[in-house]
């Protein structure tokens, strides 16, 4: 069994609730330390209230960004049940791989926000999912789920390949690039099976993949870097 950090769950809707809260709070907070009663009372209202709306979106961004599947959960709780269910369908695969094997899941390594990775004696590989259960097809170079561009995804992915290689050349002397793998759903297996440098994989044959790699990272490497990440990104996972 893989060591596992941050496996997917249904969080405390109470704790989710709590955090957006209090970004209320603090968007209300500055809202009100910005008001002058001195000043036109309706001017200023309307002033403090744009500051205050403002916050809170940036606010209700970042979240976002850290908390996906929680937002979802409020707003709409049918697709926050099916991406849990995809999220622990390949948590679980993932799980799986041998005891040599670290895999992180649901954190936010330099402001973009990791679904999966894996750290092994086979490399590392960051891991996305395709959400949507359509045809994947690829027109100009650019990868779709159905009529939906899937650009952002594969250029996020490909962004925490490449910050991660920096991080390891860096802080570990290896030039090596983590290997982005984007996972469809089984209800809907890809027909392209490599775009753009990004492997496409149905989620049952994920583990193989992973398993029959050629060995490229020393086991020292792979200890020392996992609890790097572990130590610095992904102590609140």
């Amino acid at each position: 069994m893989a060591h596992v950090i941050g496996y997917p769950t249904r969080k405390n809707l109470k704790k989710t609730l709590l955090g957006l809260w209090l970004m209320m709070g603090i968007a209300i907070l500055t809202a009100a330390l910005l008001f002058d009663p001195k000043a036109d009372i309706w001017q200023e209202i309307f002033s403090s209230m744009s500051v205050g709306m403002g916050i809170a979106l940036i606010l209700i961004f970042a979240y976002s960004r850290i908390n996906p599947l929680g937002l979802m959960r409020l707003i709409r709780p049918k697709a926050f049940e099916r991406h849990l269910a995809q999220d622990l369908i390949v948590a679980d695969a993932l799980g799986q791989l041998d005891q040599d094997t670290h895999v992180f899941h649901g954190f936010v390594f330099e402001l973009f926000r990791v679904e999966h990775l894996v750290v092994s004696t086979q490399g590392v590989f960051v891991i996305a999912k395709i959400r949507e259960s359509h045809a994947i097809s690829e027109q100009d170079g650019v990868l779709y789920s159905g009529k939906k561009s899937l650009e952002t995804l594969t250029g996020s992915t490909w962004r925490i390949c490449h910050l991660i290689s920096i991080v390891m050349k860096k802080y570990f002397h290896s030039d090596m690039m983590p290997m982005p793998v984007l996972v469809t759903p089984e209800s809907c297996p890809a027909t392209i099976n490599k775009s753009g440098g990004i492997t496409i994989l149905s989620e049952n044959s994920l583990t193989e993949f992973i398993e029959t790699r050629d060995s490229h990272m020393e086991k020292d490497t792979v200890i020392s870097f996992a609890s790097f990440l572990r130590k610095r990104y992904a102590t609140h996972v």
